[in-house]
């Protein structure tokens, strides 16, 4: 960098405090019967940041959504596999009192 290229009160970006994992999805695939519409998801979401979803219609935005709070599982031959985990929790595991993902 030039004398010319320093900028004089300038700051250095903020440094952002490592932010505790909320969701975290590993391999998520999900099926409407035998149409495979997720394949092979991989995502973190931080603790206390907004996360927006954003991309063209059918391309599975709210089928993601639905998997978070399992609303899939109202219906008959949906199903999801992989790992979905809510703060450590296997959210996917039969013994996960659904209700308790929808408030």
């Amino acid at each position: 960098m030039s004398a010319s290229e320093v900028r004089f009160g300038a700051r250095p970006a903020a440094v952002s405090e490592p932010t505790a994992v909320k969701f975290e999805v590993r391999h998520l695939d999900f099926y409407y019967g035998s149409v495979q519409a997720l394949k092979d998801i991989n995502l973190t979401l931080p603790d206390r940041r907004i996360t927006a979803f954003i991309g063209p219609s059918g391309c599975g935005k709210s089928t993601l959504l639905r998997v978070f709070n399992r609303m899939y599982a109202l219906y008959p031959g949906h199903r999801a596999t992989g790992d979905v985990r809510l703060d450590g929790e296997d959210i996917l595991a039969p013994t996960v009192d659904v209700a308790s993902l929808r408030f």
